[in-house]
C-alpha cells in the first residue's frame, strides 16, 4: 500500500475521531519515510486535540524540519503556542 492511500485512511480515522487507529497507521508511515512532513503534523494535531500539546510541539518541529513551509503545520503550532501556551512571542 503506498503512501497516499496510508495517509488517505488516517485522515479518514481523524475525521472520525478513531484517534487509536489513526496513530497506528501514521506510525508506521513515518517508519517507513521518516523524511515525510504531513504524517508528522498529522500526529501532532491528533496530540493537540487530546490535550498533549508539548507531544504536539515536539511532532510538530519534526514535520517543520522535513518541510519548514508546511503551512498547516506552521499554524499549529502557533496556536497552540497562542491559545494553550499564551507566548505571543514564540506564537
Amino acid at each position: 500500500m503506498n503512501l497516499e492511500v496510508k495517509f488517505t485512511q488516517a485522515a479518514t480515522a481523524c475525521e472520525k475521531k478513531d484517534f487509536n487507529t489513526a496513530r497506528k497507521i501514521l506510525d508506521d508511515i513515518v517508519k517507513t519515510y521518516p523524511l515525510e512532513s504531513e504524517p508528522y503534523r498529522l500526529l501532532g494535531q491528533i496530540e493537540y486535540e487530546e490535550g498533549n500539546d508539548d507531544k504536539a510541539i515536539d511532532l510538530l518541529i519534526e514535520c517543520l524540519k522535513n518541510d519548514p513551509k508546511n503551512l498547516w503545520g506552521l499554524i499549529l503550532i502557533g496556536n497552540i503556542y497562542s491559545k494553550r501556551k499564551k507566548n505571543y512571542t514564540i506564537a
